[in-house]
């Protein structure tokens, strides 16, 4: 059983001084500013998607299913990815002296959860491109060669490149 009123250990990952805080911050707002566009193209497109004279085509459950997928995770992944800048106004604006490493923990968690909802919006388009084109069975190859070379360059290459150095 844990002692509520023990301090909470400092996150070994989260900078302890203030500018140091401010600086990651900063850099992670930069990051976000980064990855909108793209995903904001993924969903301007997913939302014309519905309206062409082609989508009425996707009659079939596992096609209308991809283009779910795709379009959900792409507004999630909208979502989460501009959180970090409206949690960061608001710090700002409420003055929140004790809250930079809270805020600095949920940013990060936030980026990645967005990060990661935008590779599922992308193997899905994917998926629903290659659908069109060729059989179902190579638009699911196509697409699952795509999610794994997205996890190994975002997320477990950076992984193992820590683990050794």
């Amino acid at each position: 059983m844990t002692d509520p009123h023990a301090q909470a250990q400092p996150d070994p990952h989260i900078p302890a001084d203030e500018e140091t805080l401010r600086r990651r911050l900063g850099e992670l707002n930069d990051d976000m500013r980064l990855a909108l566009p793209g995903v904001q193209v993924l969903f301007g497109f997913l939302l014309t998607l519905p309206f062409s004279a082609r989508f009425a085509v996707l009659n079939d459950g596992f096609e209308r299913g991809a283009y779910l997928s795709a379009f959900i995770s792409a507004a999630a992944s909208s979502i989460f990815l501009i959180a970090p800048s409206v949690l960061h106004r608001l710090y700002h604006e409420l003055h929140d002296p004790g809250g930079l490493q809270s805020l600095f923990r949920v940013s990060a968690r936030l980026a990645v959860t967005g990060t990661i909802l935008l590779a599922v919006s992308m193997a899905a388009v994917v998926f629903m491109v290659m659908d069109v084109f060729y059989r179902r069975s190579t638009a699911a190859i196509t697409a699952a060669a795509i999610a794994a070379l997205i996890i190994w360059v975002w997320f477990s290459y950076p992984i193992v490149r820590r683990m050794r150095g």
